[in-house]
């Protein structure tokens, strides 16, 4: 099973607009999930095309389970952060077994 091959725990945090408190609003990344168990991988720059059309490289891929993942998001793995470029669920003949997610490193 993919399960077994999870080695990770990582966190997840969303992009959410805040009130700076003076009539202004802030993008400030939440954590959306504490604690989420995948598997991290190295993809070797490989372009992936948006759902907007932009092709953007990706230097990493996660496989997981089903969670709610945008584009966008921020996997926190330790002091390494990757940010979410394009998310698909992975199914076979009669249904979804896992999430594939294609990101990129930022520190």
């Amino acid at each position: 099973m993919i399960e077994d091959m999870y080695n990770k725990i990582v966190a997840i945090k969303r992009e959410k607009m805040t009130s700076d408190g003076m009539g202004g609003m802030n993008k400030e990344y939440q954590n959306h999930i504490a604690s989420y168990k995948c598997r991290i991988y190295e993809s070797k720059g490989r372009l992936v095309q948006k759902e907007t059309g932009e092709q953007v490289s990706s230097t990493h891929k996660l496989a997981g389970g089903l969670v709610d993942l945008v584009e966008g998001d921020k996997v926190i793995d330790g002091s390494v952060e990757y940010i979410i470029l394009l998310v698909y669920t992975a199914t076979d003949k009669q249904n979804s077994h896992h999430l594939e997610v294609n990101m990129k490193r930022l520190v």
